[in-house]
């Protein structure tokens, strides 16, 4: 079931990232710049609301503007080198820091220490 707010959340950063890609077709520095930027705050939003789907639109969103942005300034495979390191390692760090986040001590899971 979705909430409304997660809904709006996805809305306004599909709706940021669109405007990037607007943006790149006239200046294609500054548009991919401020696309991979908006990308990367979306990922750091997305794991410090603890919203998943936000996550993986940010990641999809920044690995998208920083294979543009690698094709555009890296000639040969070397981009596509690049996008799939760096989207490994952004992908593990989402997942081990959102697993780390997600763990809590047994007192906010409302269990009680048998000795007391």
């Amino acid at each position: 079931m979705l909430h409304p707010e997660l809904v709006a959340l996805i809305v306004v950063e599909f709706g940021t990232l669109w405007g990037a890609v607007t943006i790149a077709s006239s200046h294609a520095g500054f548009g991919l710049a401020l696309g991979a930027a908006t990308g990367a705050a979306a990922v750091g939003s997305g794991l410090a609301l603890k919203r998943p789907p936000m996550v993986v639109e940010g990641v999809l969103g920044f690995l998208a503007f920083l294979g543009d942005i690698l094709g555009r300034y890296v000639n040969g495979p070397a981009a596509a080198l690049g996008v799939f390191v760096v989207g490994i390692l952004l992908i593990f760090v989402a997942i081990r820091y959102g697993i780390r986040g997600s763990r809590g001590t047994g007192q906010e899971l409302g269990h009680r220490d048998p000795r007391g």
